[in-house]
């Protein structure tokens, strides 16, 4: 069996929003136009009913006024008369229907024509209204003469929704019987429902012709206006994106879409304040930081160095191996202090990630970390799934961070980093120093708040474990995304 699929790219096209538009249009015009079309046939039915009554008390007269109001001679020449009426009118207006039948003045039928015409013999009258049997015995009692005006003849009414016309039959100037001509409208047969809806049909198919070149042009000229603004607003919104602030978007106008635009370029003017905000804020707290580690060691170690100094300048001329110890004192404090001052330095100088690993990077200043410290680094590192460079350098920084506090607060003798690069990635730091109460806000240093934040910034968590005398866990994870690994 053979499958033929339908080129996507043409059902892309009708994804936009453009042709959603049009489309959108072009239904809402044939629809409203199809029910105008349905309210005019409508209307043009009711006004065509109200002067149904008229049209057929005309019709009923004027078929009496050919049938009477004179007796003929012989019956038969009487039904002749009766039928060739009721075929004349038919023939102009076959919607009329009812009969016309002659009845004595007992008020039977003595001849008849028509659709369901009584028979010969059957009482008519009581089968009649009430005002139509009145009209009938009136008629039956009066004089009147051939030459008498047509309308003086007939006596009309209208009951059930049926018109009744009853006329004199007169041989010389008395009435013989009664001329009773029945009839109504049939507008609603089958036939008449299909011719109308065929009506309907014709006109709705020139209607949706007329309504798509119209609904088509409109919606393509009013949607390809409405799409190049949002096209503007989704180039700015896309830059905005990329941290570029310094484009906005154009739009005068004061519709919803101009509203729309205003409120964007205020919200990105906002968050261009806010970034330099921010960056003024980093800035200031990383000279904060840098200012603490400065006054906590490398002041105090210069401090002692120069009482050491002092006190070999003091000890020179009476105690010379005593100035000599002191002296050995001020060399080990400098050694430290430069190398306090190296560990400040890398940590101020953006790591260069682009030819190396997360891994490697951790590996080299883990070994430089060791050597500065004298405090032993277990480096363990699984999965090879590359990484961003921002959750790299992020990673680098936390661990950077952690390896500092270690060396500042916890008097460890062993520190251990698990590194995995998974699709989370984990970094995991633990020492077997003097650990701290973990729910003790004062004792939450710059480190621990600058790691949380970088966490925060990568969408990642952290959980910190510790107590005094066990020790501490700083556990980090960032799931990343396939944009974040390609």
């Amino acid at each position: 069996m053979i499958t033929v699929k339908f080129p996507t790219f043409v059902l892309k096209r009708f994804h936009r929003l453009q042709w959603k538009l049009t489309i959108s249009y072009l239904i809402t015009c044939v629809i409203v136009l199809c029910l105008l079309e349905l309210l005019v046939a409508l209307i043009g039915v009711g006004v065509t009913l109200s002067q149904d009554r008229g049209t057929l008390e005309h019709h009923a007269q004027l078929l009496a006024r050919i049938a009477g109001p004179t007796f003929p001679a012989t019956r038969v020449a009487h039904q002749q008369q009766l039928q060739a009426a009721w075929e004349l009118l038919q023939e102009s207006n076959p919607a009329f229907q009812g009969y016309i039948a002659t009845v004595d003045a007992q008020g039977r039928v003595i001849v008849a024509a028509g659709n369901h015409a009584p028979v010969p013999g059957y009482d008519l009258r009581s089968a009649l209204p009430a005002s139509v049997q009145q009209d009938t015995r009136g008629l039956l009692s009066s004089h009147a003469s051939p030459s008498s005006p047509q309308s003086a003849l007939l006596r009309t009414s209208f009951e059930q929704g049926r018109e009744y016309v009853v006329a004199p039959l007169l041989e010389g100037t008395t009435t013989q019987g009664i001329l009773v001509v029945s009839g109504h409208y049939v507008r609603f047969s089958w036939e008449n429902v299909l011719t109308f809806l065929l009506f309907f049909g014709v006109s709705a198919v020139i209607f949706f012709l007329g309504a798509g070149v119209v609904g088509l042009a409109f919606g393509a000229v009013t949607a390809r206006g409405l799409v190049r603004r949002l096209q503007q607003i989704a180039a700015a919104v896309e830059g905005w994106s990329l941290g570029d602030f310094s484009t906005f978007v154009s739009d005068p106008s004061r519709d919803e879409v101009g509203q729309l635009a205003h409120r964007l370029n205020h919200m990105a003017q906002q968050l261009q304040q806010l970034l330099r905000m921010r960056q003024d804020l980093a800035t200031v707290e990383e000279r904060n930081r840098l200012a603490r580690d400065l006054h906590d060691s490398v002041k105090q170690q210069i401090f002692a160095v120069s009482l050491h100094v002092s006190t070999t300048k003091a000890l020179m001329r009476h105690d010379e191996r005593a100035a000599q110890a002191h002296l050995l004192k001020a060399e080990v404090l400098v050694r430290q202090t430069q190398r306090e001052l190296m560990t400040l330095i890398r940590e101020l100088r953006p790591v260069d990630l682009e030819d190396r690993s997360l891994a490697q990077a951790l590996q080299d200043y883990t070994h430089s970390w060791q050597e500065q410290t004298g405090i032993p680094v277990e480096l363990k590192v699984d999965g090879d799934i590359a990484t961003s460079l921002e959750v790299e350098n992020a990673f680098f920084r936390i661990a950077q961070e952690g390896l500092a506090n270690v060396a500042r607060h916890s008097q460890a003798s062993l520190v251990k980093l698990h590194l995995t690069c998974a699709t989370v990635v984990t970094l995991a730091i633990n020492d077997n120093g003097c650990g701290f109460d973990v729910h003790n806000r004062e004792q939450r240093g710059v480190g621990l708040s600058s790691i949380r934040e970088r966490v925060q910034a990568l969408g990642g968590h952290l959980d910190i474990q510790s107590s005094k005398g066990q020790g501490t866990t700083i556990i980090v994870w960032c799931p990343q995304t396939e944009k974040d690994a390609s």
